[in-house]
């Protein structure tokens, strides 16, 4: 990794921030693209003298804000090498919101955001003849049902029908499942077309 240029999207805590770290220490220079200002700034003092960092603000669903991210980060290193697709609504999602607002807002930032992070990252990869763009996708893209499968008794022949998917948490685990199995889909067809 020494030498090479990284955006983490979503590297200001969890996953994405082992990412950012362990890439600083094999000698990446990192940009932490997350959307909170405090988890960015936190993220960089956190890795403050182990290598070169920069947080940018991103929003991965904003087109603009995320081509700015990409501007940013050529701007400072004169190139990008790699981009961890990782800034997802996982851990903090909204169970039981069955809004169709919010599983908009899910597959706004764990598709479509990773959709858009790849079409900016690309093209300056594509001029220099060089790129990886790592998804994280999440095994949820290959569990359907959850983990019991039904998450209560099958209703019968006279039984009113109780709605899609009536329970609110599974509403969540399955829109967030049905985001990263579409993810895949992505993953493929970038790998085709890049």
């Amino acid at each position: 990794m020494a030498g090479r240029v990284a955006i983490i999207t979503g590297a200001g805590t969890g996953i994405g921030f082992a990412y950012a770290e362990r890439f600083v220490q094999e000698g990446a220079a990192v940009v932490v693209a997350d959307v909170s200002e405090e988890r960015g700034t936190d993220a960089l003092r956190r890795l403050a003298g182990q290598g070169e960092v920069l947080f940018v603000p991103t929003d991965v669903s904003d087109e603009d804000v995320a081509a700015r991210c990409v501007t940013a980060t050529i701007q400072r290193y004169g190139r990008l090498d790699i981009l961890v697709n990782n800034a997802a609504l996982s851990g903090d999602m909204e169970f039981g919101n069955t809004s169709l607002a919010y599983v908009r807002r899910l597959f706004d930032v764990n598709l479509f955001g990773q959709l858009i992070m790849t079409r900016v990252a690309s093209a300056p990869m594509a001029d220099r003849r060089f790129g990886r763009i790592i998804n994280v996708a999440s095994e949820a893209a290959y569990q359907f049902g959850g983990v019991n499968r039904v998450t209560g008794p099958v209703p019968g022949p006279d039984d009113d029908f109780p709605g899609f998917i009536p329970d609110g948490f599974s509403w969540t685990v399955q829109m967030y499942g049905m985001s990263k199995a579409a993810l895949l889909y992505l993953t493929k067809i970038s790998a085709m077309h890049l």
